[in-house]
């Protein structure tokens, strides 16, 4: 009777845009669009309220909520039947899909979400719409509810020229004969409250269509606040419809356009905005929009010397089959070691999205590059780019070695890069000797528009080798660089003194090295080589010299240990199922004077309530300590807490956690909390969660949750000491500890644990 159905766009091999599609039409929801689309391994909550064909108004009708918004109102069911027995979940006969169901419940009767107990809107805007229609065009009106929260719920109707144009229930315009209408898009509910459009038809035989657009500029670079007018151009100039539409169809994040047309700079990186004809969707134009810093050039943006271990707070790494593979820091250099001819390590970073010219330099030594007794070659491949840089098609540009090979010995060893025209690669004309150091300088160009765009300079040892190579890969940022070896190749190779720094070559020379890393990486635990089933190497708490440890306090009914989790990743988990005693994981690491950031990942599974009819949710705790103040396991030692929260309603007499959030306890010890704002969690969703600590008398907390900055220098505890000021100050910070609560039963995840000074 009645069908949903997830959609997404496909572009060069990817899909995006993922969308849940209503109706056996599968059409786009629309109003609340936003709560249709979805990321992959994301849970949504969805509601459908039908009625059958009972003789009702609303018979053989559908509305459709998710995540508790309305998304479609009265949609026509596809058959009629005066019965409604049976709820099926399936993938299409040939696809390949994964998906998950869980909470299943039907009601008899109207059960619609906690939102339809919303305030009333106070406003009802329509989007852009056509001024001009043609007959037989037809145009879905898009409208949006403000405030946010209000209820939901749309009606379309003509109020003058309804012989003109015909408007159906969901806001389908279609143009019937010559005339002037006026549509309004109301409030289901508070139909005073309305937004209208003036549509003039003209006979579809003299009608001017717009056939194509074009943009002033289709490659633009924006710095972060900046903002700039896209100024379309129709052909032909006197079309009847002048009007467009503005939309970003990637890099959400970066940027924001209005009705207008204005482009908005969020963030670094890189995006897509799509304008179309309001006349002939099959006319528009896209332009690729870069967002980047404003720095000057020689501004160096990524450097490492390799002094200490690799440094997994820049660096990430993957091995494929990686028995006999290596990538780690080996006398002040990053050796990259492959013994395993059908594996490869890699050693990847990530840095500021760069729209401009762009170096990147390093050392490099070549070891071994021949897999004995073969007459192969074994070859070292560098690259840069962008996305998910471990993948080739997000490769802008290939740097590698190569030679030949004859009774077992190489010849002509040789740096080569990448052919934009095929496989074959380009010869740079250096050659070079096994244990010997290289400085190699990649000065690449993304696509902006300007006349080095796509392309790349190679120097080696200061001399310029190859100028303006093609790149194999148009991007319109650069923001990735990666080491690997071939996949059957048997390598050995050093890189050292890697930089990279705004501009061209020469602006590398005014470039000062940066100083010593801000951050230094002091601690880091992600549970991946724990054995299932056993805990942290752990220590007494009476006992802080041994260090980094960890404490574990569990029994039965409040059990920790590692284990996998929906991810096929270790993870360390919390199961609390006793109302009196609580699982603790306390982490005492060496000891930090100034500003501390400690990292990790959250995962709420169930915060189930504890004692029925209390109004109250079970909560994890979590907080920051120091040693030299006493035991940190005490809350009343704590420098900062941060804290989950929920509130609990009972409906048709069964409680229900609703409202969860995060908080942090305010500084007076009083144990009042103060809400964080701007997010609420969601059970089985990971949060990456930082604490940027300062200890002192006037010590500070802020707080970043999955990388944005919601709470600023927020004021720590004063710990409370027996037989002391109760104002006393912690000068170090040293202890990490997370816990259930007593009386709590919840079950929770932590993992990648990072901490930084």
């Amino acid at each position: 009777m009645f069908r949903l159905r997830n959609g997404s766009t496909y572009n060069a091999g990817t899909l995006m845009n993922h969308m849940w599609l209503l109706s056996h039409g599968y059409q786009q929801a629309t109003m609340n669009t936003d709560a249709t689309k979805f990321e992959l391994g994301e849970w949504k909550e969805v509601t459908i309220i039908t009625t059958p064909d009972n003789g009702t108004a609303k018979g053989n009708m559908s509305d459709v909520y998710i995540d508790g918004l309305k998304v479609g109102s009265q949609l026509s069911n596809n058959f009629n039947s005066a019965y409604i027995n049976q709820v099926n979940f399936y993938s299409g006969t040939k696809d390949l899909i994964s998906f998950s169901i869980d909470d299943i419940k039907i009601y008899s009767g109207v059960k619609a979400p906690e939102s339809e107990n919303a305030a009333a809107p106070e406003s009802v805007t329509l989007g852009i719409t056509p001024s001009i229609m043609a007959t037989g065009d037809s145009i879905r009106l898009i409208a949006t509810i403000a405030p946010d929260g209000a209820r939901e719920g749309l009606t379309y109707s003509i109020t003058n020229g309804s012989e003109y144009v015909s408007v159906s229930k969901d806001g389908l315009i279609t143009a019937v004969k010559a005339g002037t209408a006026t549509i309004r898009v109301a409030s289901a509910s508070y139909p005073e409250i309305y937004d209208e459009c003036i549509i003039t038809v003209v006979d579809n035989n003299t009608i001017v269509r717009v056939e194509s657009l074009t943009l002033a500029e289709d490659n633009i670079t924006l710095f972060i606040g900046q903002a700039k007018d896209l100024i379309p151009q129709i052909t032909p100039a006197n079309a009847a419809e002048q009007g467009v539409s503005f939309e970003v169809i990637s890099g959400f994040d970066c940027i924001t356009v209005s009705q207008t047309g204005v482009v908005t700079a969020l963030k670094a990186g890189a995006a897509v905005v799509r304008v179309k004809s309001l006349d002939n969707p099959k006319a528009y134009v896209d332009c690729n929009v870069a967002v980047v810093n404003n720095v000057s050039p020689g501004t160096i943006i990524f450097s490492d010397t390799f002094s200490t271990a690799l440094d997994l707070s820049k660096w990430e790494t993957a091995t494929s089959n990686n028995q006999f593979t290596e990538n780690k820091v080996v006398d002040g250099a990053l050796r990259m070691f492959d013994d395993n001819g059908a594996g490869q390590p890699k050693a990847f970073f990530g840095f500021e999205p760069q729209a401009s010219t762009v170096s990147m330099q390093f050392k490099i030594k070549v070891t071994r590059d021949l897999k004995e007794g073969t007459d192969k070659f074994s070859a070292v491949t560098i690259g840069f780019g962008t996305g998910l840089i471990t993948s080739q098609v997000n490769e802008a540009f290939r740097f590698k070695t190569s030679g030949s090979v004859s009774n077992n010995t190489v010849t002509n060893a040789r740096f080569v890069y990448s052919n934009p025209e095929g496989t074959n690669f380009l010869d740079t004309g250096k050659n070079y000797e096994r244990n010997e150091w290289y400085t190699v300088t990649m000065v690449t160009t993304p696509d902006n528009g300007s006349e080095r765009a796509n392309t790349t300079d190679i120097y080696i040892d200061g001399v310029k080798v190859i100028d303006k190579a093609v790149n194999k890969n148009k991007f319109a940022t650069i923001d990735k660089f990666i080491l690997q070896t071939g996949t059957t190749d048997l390598t050995e190779y050093f890189i050292d003194d890697m930089k990279i720094w705004t501009g061209d070559y020469a602006d590398g020379e005014t470039g000062e090295n940066p100083e010593e890393p801000s951050q230094n990486l002091i601690y880091g635990e992600d549970f991946n080589n724990i054995t299932l089933g056993e805990l942290p190497v752990a220590s007494s708490e009476t006992n802080p010299s041994i260090r980094p440890s960890w404490k574990i306090t569990s029994a039965s009914g409040a059990a920790i240990g590692i284990v996998d989790d929906r991810e096929n990743n270790k993870a360390l988990k919390f199961t609390d199922d006793s109302d009196s005693l609580q699982p603790k994981a306390l982490l005492i690491f060496d000891k930090a004077t100034g500003t501390t950031t400690i990292e990790f990942d959250l995962l709420m599974e169930d915060d189930r309530i504890y004692v029925e009819g209390t109004e109250k949710a079970s909560v994890v705790s979590i907080g920051v300590g120091s040693t030299d103040i006493g035991s940190p396991s005490s809350k009343a030692r704590e420098m900062f807490r941060l804290k989950t929260k929920a509130n609990v309603e009972v409906v048709d007499g069964v409680s229900v956690v609703t409202g969860r959030k995060f908080c942090y306890e305010q500084e007076d010890n009083s144990g009042k909390y103060i809400d964080i704002p701007g997010i609420s969690y969601e059970l089985n969703t990971w949060y990456t969660i930082k604490l940027v600590m300062t200890p002192g008398e006037e010590g500070t907390t802020s707080i970043f949750i999955n990388g944005v900055e919601l709470v600023t220098d927020a004021l720590n505890k004063k710990p409370v000491v027996p037989n002391t000021d109760p104002a006393i100050t912690a000068n170090t910070i040293d202890s990490f500890i997370i816990q259930g609560e007593k009386a709590s039963l919840a079950t929770f995840w932590i993992d990648n644990v990072k901490i930084y000074r």
